[in-house]
């Protein structure tokens, strides 16, 4: 669900508009997912649980979903610049904080 993944199946798939995406396996199986280890993971298994308790308690997590984001653009190997093709607004101080 970041945005490197919504992008990547935009840019692969057939669109119904703007708005909606008709998730098709021929579609997902395509989506190159890589495989990290265990000590990799507990950054982003922390992130989660901390998004998923604060939404329980109502707040907003949009900064933490954003870490995410820049998170998996790393993780991926993307350049500042490759990631900005995807994540208009993403700043240079905060791509260069949250690499994993």
């Amino acid at each position: 669900n970041s945005k490197i993944i919504d992008w990547y199946y935009r840019t692969i798939s057939v669109q119904l508009g703007e708005k909606a995406i008709r998730m098709f396996s021929i579609y997902v199986e395509q989506i190159p997912i890589p495989e990290i280890t265990k000590p990799a993971q507990q950054p982003f298994i922390t992130l989660v649980n901390q998004i998923l308790a604060d939404k329980k308690a109502g707040k907003d997590t949009s900064g933490l979903e954003h870490q995410i984001d820049i998170m998996v653009y790393h993780l991926d190997g993307l350049s500042y610049e490759e990631a900005c093709v995807i994540d208009k607004e993403l700043k240079k101080e905060d791509f260069e904080k949250y690499k994993i």
